[in-house]
């Protein structure tokens, strides 16, 4: 993954970094680190309607003065083309367009979509007043535009299609509804993707997310063609906004966390009616829920899920905690329904239970003290336990995440595992279903990034006693973000080595503090 940015937060000069399936953020304290989290929001909230995060929000600190007229802010994301075309039009074309009486009912748009490996969105916006105006906004698949469109300075924007990548040349567009139309469509497709060609339309603002309206009148080239033009832009603007919305998707960890013994109810796991700050308490509930009342399916998976997050946690080879987490599945029953089932034989109260309000099932979940094989409340441990479960969950959903401060309150040897909590959680056959994980860690621990190189190391020597911690530079950034005396942020992505070491000098040394408290001399 690639995200670019110019004029956004305390980035000032336009700049590019690289994300692999393991990042580190490092930094100092108000350094900007929190930039990148901060775009990869607005890049996943693209294309919702009434977004919450409003790009003038994120619009650059850095103070210009009347005569420098407006500052246009620039952001790019790049990423692995993982969504299937037929996702694209079920989400895009179907739920967020109103078809118009001229417009061909139900299209549908093919072409080899799975030979573009890359997509990348380049969006431009300026901030005049406070409101927040796009002012361009580009499609690349694989480094070829496909698709530009600029304001300029008059009241319709002009986009252009390119013809630079197979998809554009080899697409076709068919209706469900009326085969003898689609086939005219096709034929005008064709006659007309020797050139790159050009249409008029406006981008809305980001309150109205990112829609557009054709304005075609006089434009000879689509003087019968408008429909065409519309869907082609429409899905190459809106498609893509949505597959940037998915491969965007972080689930956010924040550096003050918390799980405690609060019980949930059935129906508001399912409902997905929970806080948004108990996120990982509801996912760890809903593997227990499932893991006991679910389908044959999703009971396997989610006891594997459980399995997985209770590894992590006691295992000798990972944070070795001495705790385990165990879940109670709790009935809410009238005392005529406990009568009946003293009385009756095991299949009627399994029948009895399934048929309770999901109000009255909740799941409760307890720590065992596997030293003393005992039961305690998660309150009744360190804070540090209570910290690094969501952290432990998160490796073992196995979704992309952003995790602030992962060593909170862990002992050193801990922080360490926190690494090779990770490393085991890029392998592929933990989510046999899913695209392998991207894990995003904003750290101030040296200890993370040594972890890090030392199974790099290992890794090249074929000293590696597990498979699962097997590691590569390809699979890892680490990203030291500074800010000059002047305010401006900075990203710098340090290359590492097949052995395991850095090629580039750590700014101001590698956690040079330790050094200074050891030799003050």
């Amino acid at each position: 993954m690639k995200i670019g940015a110019k004029n956004f937060q305390g980035i000032t000069n336009y700049q590019e970094v690289e994300i692999e399936k393991l990042c580190l953020l490092y930094g100092k304290n108000s350094s900007g680190k929190s930039s990148i989290l901060d775009a990869i929001r607005v890049g996943k909230d693209l294309h919702k309607k009434g977004s919450s995060a409003l790009p003038k929000k994120w619009i650059s600190s850095i103070p210009i003065t009347p005569i420098e007229g407006e500052v246009e802010t620039i952001l790019l994301f790049e990423a692995r083309n993982s969504i299937s075309f037929d996702d694209w039009y079920r989400s895009t074309i179907r739920t967020c367009f109103y078809p118009q009486e001229d417009f061909l009912p139900l299209k549908l748009l093919e072409g080899p979509l799975s030979d573009v490996e890359k997509i990348a969105i380049q969006v431009k916006w300026t901030s005049l007043n406070g409101d927040p105006r796009i002012t361009g906004y580009k499609v690349f698949f694989d480094g070829s535009p496909v698709l530009t469109w600029s304001r300029g300075y008059s009241r319709v924007g002009k986009g252009t299609i390119h013809k630079s990548h197979d998809f554009i040349t080899n697409v076709t567009i068919l209706s469900e509804d009326d085969p003898w139309a689609a086939s005219s469509i096709t034929r005008s497709c064709t006659q007309n993707t020797s050139e790159d060609f050009s249409c008029n339309f406006n981008i809305y603002s980001f309150d109205d997310a990112v829609d557009f309206v054709l304005d075609n009148e006089g434009d000879a080239l689509f003087s019968n063609q408008d429909d065409l033009a519309l869907f082609l832009f429409m899905f190459l603007i809106s498609g893509t906004s949505y597959w940037l919305s998915q491969a965007l998707n972080f689930n956010e960890v924040p550096e003050i966390r918390t799980i405690n013994n609060i019980s949930f109810s059935q129906k508001d796991l399912l409902s997905g009616n929970v806080d948004k700050s108990r996120h990982h308490e509801a996912i760890l509930n809903i593997y227990a829920l499932e893991s006991e009342l679910g389908e044959d399916e999703d009971k396997e998976s989610c006891t594997q899920y459980l399995g997985l997050i209770n590894e992590f946690l006691s295992s000798e080879k990972y944070l070795n905690s001495g705790f385990k987490i165990e879940t109670e599945l709790r009935y809410h029953m009238t005392q005529k329904l406990i009568d009946e089932c003293r009385e009756a034989p095991p299949d009627t109260i399994a029948n009895l239970l399934s048929s309770l309000d999901p109000e009255h099932i909740t799941t409760k979940l307890n720590l065992r003290d596997i030293a003393r094989n005992s039961l305690v409340d998660l309150d009744d441990v360190g804070v540090g336990i209570s910290q690094v479960l969501p952290v432990i969950i998160a490796a073992a959903t196995g979704l992309n995440s952003y995790i602030q401060q992962p060593e909170l309150h862990l002992h050193p040897k801990m922080q360490a595992s926190i690494a090779d909590i990770f490393i085991s959680a890029l392998k592929k056959e933990l989510y046999p279903y899913l695209n392998t994980p991207t894990f995003i860690l904003e750290t101030h621990s040296e200890l993370l990034a040594l972890r890090v190189l030392r199974r790099i190391c290992e890794t090249n020597r074929a000293q590696i006693k597990d498979r699962k911690l097997e590691l590569y530079p390809d699979n890892v950034s680490i990203i030291y973000v500074d800010k000059s005396d002047k305010g401006e942020t900075t990203l710098t992505k340090l290359r590492i080595s097949e052995a395991g070491d850095f090629l580039d000098r750590w700014p101001d040394g590698f956690f040079a503090e330790r050094d200074a408290e050891l030799f003050y001399d």
